[in-house]
């Protein structure tokens, strides 16, 4: 993961004063411009919760974190929720007067590569034969027949679902292969995935680490193909249908099923392919 280490140095400052200010979370948005706001949720005098705004190259991350104090020493800083993945720093005091430093480091990951969206989201997925089904009956209801709206209404399931049935499917066709098990492909917020590009080209991050920026980059160009499916899901409710749409889980297995069998030797090739590459490139950091 990458870090950033900085140290600042000061003179004819006293520990307490430097302490002070190192502590006074709420006052650094006068302070620093990036930072635009800051809120305890809770403090103690060993620390407590807060939450920051924060702009990174122009796109706003939130987050909440842990805050421990261990007094005029150090500050651990440990991540709760919010818009990256891994956030852990400590300011740290180092050196004595009448010159002192305070040491900045920072440990983050943006969790990558991962699909953009909001894991709740519904996705109108419906099987074909369900669908075939409630048009023929208008047909044989004509003339006259109402409007059919064949959508998957509370029967629909989330992204998040979804992805993971596939996960778990492509995981027992990669271990059939002799692959190891891929790990799951988290989904990120649409505000995260702005600030991955900005800070690839600003930041001095590792080409690993830009190769999985790319990655994440192309993966949200093709999902784009399907976003107008998932953003009228919840608003798509069906109308005059004969019958509820089923359950995902009654059917989703078998549609993945049939895709591992149509595509079974280029879905093998490209994992082939994918694992080979993996190893050149872990071969290659060594």
């Amino acid at each position: 993961m990458p870090i950033v280490d900085t140290l600042i140095t000061v003179e004819n400052v006293s520990r307490q004063v430097l302490w002070a200010t190192i502590i006074d979370f709420e006052s650094y948005p006068i302070a620093m411009r990036d930072v635009s706001d800051v809120q305890w949720d809770e403090r103690r005098a060993d620390g407590g919760i807060s939450t920051w705004r924060v702009l990174l190259n122009g796109s706003e991350l939130t987050w909440t974190e842990s805050d421990q104090f261990a007094d005029l020493e150090r500050v651990d800083f440990s991540l709760i929720d919010g818009d990256v993945e891994v956030w852990q720093e400590f300011w740290k005091i180092e050196g004595d007067q009448p010159q002192l430093s305070a040491r900045l480091d920072v440990e983050f990951d943006i969790g990558i590569p991962s699909l953009v969206g909001d894991p709740t989201t519904t996705i109108d997925l419906v099987p074909i034969d369900w669908v075939v089904n409630e048009l023929l009956a208008l047909t044989l209801d004509l003339p006259g027949a109402p409007d059919v709206v064949a959508s998957a209404g509370e029967a629909a399931g989330s992204l998040e679902r979804l992805l993971g049935v596939a996960e778990l499917r492509l995981a027992e066709f990669r271990r059939a292969l002799g692959h190891d098990y891929s790990a799951p492909t988290p989904i990120i917020t649409r505000r995260r995935y702005e600030f991955l590009p900005r800070t690839s080209a600003t930041w001095d991050i590792p080409e690993e680490l830009r190769r999985r920026v790319r990655l994440v980059q192309r993966l949200q160009d093709q999902q784009a193909a399907y976003a107008r499916y998932i953003e009228v899901a919840t608003a798509a409710l069906p109308r005059n249908v004969r019958l509820a749409a089923p359950a995902i889980d009654s059917y989703i297995d078998l549609v993945l099923d049939h895709w591992l069998q149509a595509e079974e030797d280029s879905l093998g090739r490209r994992i082939a392919s994918s694992s080979r590459r993996q190893t050149l490139i872990a071969e290659s950091t060594i």
